[in-house]
């Protein structure tokens, strides 16, 4: 009898524990959404007189090399990567890095159920939880590399009170084409795919850009002052042709072959 009391009473002292694992599993609709850690923050602890910026770009690739990620691109302080997990799940990112540590950005990802939604009337982004993990060991093997302790972490967002910092591209955007309306999906070149994609570029912060590629592919960048460029120097390295569609909050592509964007030399810099 006295058992019997003793477990009802465990077991009704567990009840408020399991509502709350389970409205934290189920809050964004799926038990397997998190918040992302995006960007990820790697801040190096150790003596800053023994780290460099080139030991910290050595690092970066043998981490990547290490843990199954590919370089796409590399240059001065930044690293694009690209990573395909159990056959299915692509995840793309790209390392900016110093000698006081490294900044992971999330760009784009397939299978990993990324969504943009609002949580108690705040835009919220959330994505597998694999993705968290997955950076996270990235993040672990750099600073393993580097032999140096850090500390991990994502940025934190800006406080509502404070204006948040208005990046702008590096080179000159291109005039509007007049192709199409900058929300006119249909009209995207693309695959199906490709269509959410660019929806999802509609909502993403500038500076931007979205590049369409022959076969119906895709590119896009976002937050990025060099946006333009890596799309296009994507395209080049992987020997696809591809055209800027487009920039910010316009269509740059244009219906004469002849016309289009589709290298980094057409556009020029733009003044410090």
């Amino acid at each position: 009898m006295n058992r019997s009391i003793v477990l009802l009473a465990i077991a009704l002292l567990a009840l408020p524990f399991a509502a709350t694992a389970q409205r934290r599993g189920s809050e964004f609709g799926d038990t397997r959404l998190r918040v992302i850690e995006d960007p990820l923050r790697v801040t190096f602890m150790g003596d800053p007189q023994k780290i460099t910026r080139e030991q910290v770009q050595k690092a970066v690739e043998t981490a990547a090399l290490a843990k199954d990620w590919k370089v796409l691109n590399a240059s001065d302080g930044r690293i694009e990567l690209t990573t395909l997990k159990n056959g299915k799940h692509m995840l793309h990112v790209v390392v900016a890095y110093s000698d006081a540590g490294c900044v992971i950005n999330y760009i784009e990802s397939t299978n990993l159920m990324y969504k943009e939604l609002r949580d108690r009337a705040r835009p919220v982004r959330v994505i597998h939880r694999n993705y968290n993990v997955w950076v996270r060991e990235l993040s672990d093997a750099i600073t393993g590399q580097l032999g140096q302790p850090a500390k991990v972490g994502a940025v934190a967002a800006a406080a509502p009170a404070r204006a948040p910092v208005k990046l702008a591209h590096n080179r000159i955007v291109p005039p509007a084409s007049g192709y199409a309306a900058i929300g006119d999906v249909d009209k995207v070149p693309v695959r199906e795919a490709g269509k959410d994609r660019y929806r999802a570029f509609l909502t993403m912060q500038a500076p931007k850009a979205f590049v369409v590629m022959e076969g119906g592919g895709w590119r896009l960048y976002s937050k990025d002052p060099d946006a333009m460029a890596m799309a296009l120097d994507h395209c080049e390295q992987v020997k696809v042709g591809c055209w800027l569609y487009a920039v910010d909050d316009r269509v740059v592509f244009t219906a004469e072959p002849e016309k289009r964007i589709s290298r980094v030399s057409q556009l020029e810099r733009a003044s410090p």
